[in-house]
């Protein structure tokens, strides 16, 4: 049934917004229509002082009404996307026709029926406007110019072509999204009407495509590995001006939206939620305003599970779908080709997607949108806890008088043994606290870890002792270093300092 809006404020603050922006067009509305009756009704020579007089005893009261009329209607609305547990325009029909009655209860059960029905005509009217302009400017927008340049073959595997089924697309696109920067979106019913709800941008492809007159999502496209060519990059933040994969025939896109309007599936992995929601979800500049029907958003940043579920609600909104899919194995894995991914969403989406999760690693289906979310934070909460042991025994071995480098190697053999110990073991003893994942990132994934830890009731004492740990090479201006420098912490805690090893294992 058309494109409802995706891109809203959480339903506490979208109230408020809708409160604000109705009071705002009462007043105004309230305001200029009163301001005009005054002039009409005032005698010659004190029209003008009539006229604000006018103003000033009705536009308060138009507004107020407006107002309370717009916070009954956002309140339905938030309460039909609980119940229903989706975002399209049967919410906005409901709460017209829920706020219509509610507010003429008070003149009888027949004069709220009329007014109910009377609300949701109206709201379905505006809706149906909205989607038959949305209908207009698709079929009017033409499809964007494609560099076609040729990319070498990718690490791990050759690439794979997109398309929807029944479609020609003139090259197959892998599309990847990187960012370092943060936004946030507003959007209501009422808000739109000033400027600040959103303008849905219209994507083509390279054929005619049907916009579907229906909620249920259409098939994805199902991904054959063949070939890549045309590898569309939106790099955000002060690197976004030429990242190094362009030297290898990618080309650099102005917009995650215009990444999108491109793409059949669009792959994003950046820094914080907030960082994920300006991608994703920006009203003007976001991926999910440019995707086709049947595209798939597959985010891969460590980000909040309530915010995964967020995203999927408002791709399905769009005719379109949303995996989480966070991924560990550090750079190392990244760089081999072996990374764990943790998927969360339509597990059939999900399948289809293989081929090109190949590419990074090993997929594993975690449940619901969401899911995957959740299983990298309790990757989190494992390795928070693993590294402390680690970096705890090599400043207990040390301070015992060990050859630490030989106690490393007797215990990776045995019980002790883990990634963490193997991929950092090494490094902590030549002092390379490069980054293969940033201390800042730790933290901020430790912390969504507790506060969906106080959301479940639960407590996990040692989550909490590495967070804070963690939190002290960040107040020390270590947050750009790696994991592994967790070990100055333990050093300052000591009064100890390990350099010598580094050194030592030079001269040998």
């Amino acid at each position: 049934m058309g494109t409802p809006e995706t891109s809203r404020e959480p339903c506490p603050d979208r109230i408020l917004d809708d409160i604000g922006g109705a009071f705002g067009m009462g007043a105004v509305g309230g305001s200029a229509f009163h301001f005009l009756k005054g002039v009409y009704n005032s005698p010659s020579g004190a029209r003008i002082i009539g006229g604000t007089q006018a103003v000033r005893m009705n536009a308060p009261r138009v507004g107020g009404s407006f107002a309370v009329w717009g916070g009954l209607f956002s309140a339905f609305d938030c309460t039909m996307v609980y119940v229903r547990q989706k975002e399209d325009p049967w919410n906005s029909i409901f709460a017209g026709a829920a706020t219509g009655g509610f507010l003429s209860m008070r003149q009888g059960l027949g004069a709220s029926a009329r007014a109910a029905v009377f609300g949701g005509i109206l709201l379905a009217l505006i809706e149906g406007a909205g989607i038959m302009l949305n209908k207009v400017m698709s079929a009017q927008q033409s499809m964007p110019v494609m560099i076609d340049e040729s990319v070498p073959a990718m690490a791990g595997g050759p690439g794979f072509p997109m398309g929807l089924p029944g479609q020609s697309q003139p090259q197959p696109q892998l599309v990847q999204e990187t960012a370092s920067t943060s936004g946030s979106e507003s959007g209501s019913w009422f808000g739109g009407w000033f400027g600040g709800g959103k303008k849905e941008p219209a994507a083509s492809s390279g054929s005619k495509t049907e916009i579907l007159d229906t909620f249920d999502a259409p098939p994805v496209p199902n991904f054959e590995v063949q070939h890549l060519k045309n590898l569309d990059i939106r790099q955000h933040g002060e690197a976004a001006s030429g990242p190094a994969s362009c030297r290898h025939g990618a080309h650099l896109a102005q917009s995650p939206l215009a990444v999108a309007s491109n793409s059949d599936v669009v792959f994003s992995i950046v820094g914080f939620p907030s960082d994920v929601r300006h991608v994703l979800l920006d009203p003007t500049t976001g991926a999910l305003q440019g995707l086709r029907p049947g595209g798939v958003l597959v985010d891969m940043t460590t980000s909040d599970p309530s915010l995964a579920s967020e995203i999927s609600a408002a791709a399905s909104a769009k005719n379109c779908h949303s995996i989480d899919a966070p991924v560990s194995g550090g750079d190392r894995g990244a760089k081999n080709g072996t990374l764990a991914i943790f998927a969360g969403g339509d597990e059939g989406v999900i399948h289809r997607l293989n081929p090109l999760f190949a590419l990074m690693g090993k997929v594993n289906y975690m449940g619901a949108p969401g899911k995957g979310q959740f299983a990298k934070l309790a990757n989190q909460i494992t390795i928070a806890s693993t590294m402390v042991g680690l970096v705890e025994g090599i400043v207990y071995a040390y301070k015992a008088g060990l050859n630490v480098e030989l106690y490393l190697n007797a215990i990776s053999a045995g019980a002790a043994g883990s990634k963490s110990l193997d991929f950092h073991g090494a490094r902590i003893l030549k002092r390379d606290f490069e980054a293969g994942f940033y201390v800042n990132h730790f933290v901020k994934d430790l912390g969504i870890c507790l506060k969906e830890c106080q959301n479940m009731g639960l407590a996990l004492p040692g989550l909490a002792l590495a967070q804070q740990l963690y939190l002290s090479l960040k107040a020390h201006g270590e947050g750009n270093l790696g994991t592994q420098a967790l070990i100055l912490a333990l050093e300052r805690l000591n009064n100890v300092s390990l350099e010598n090893l580094a050194s030592q294992n030079t001269a040998a």
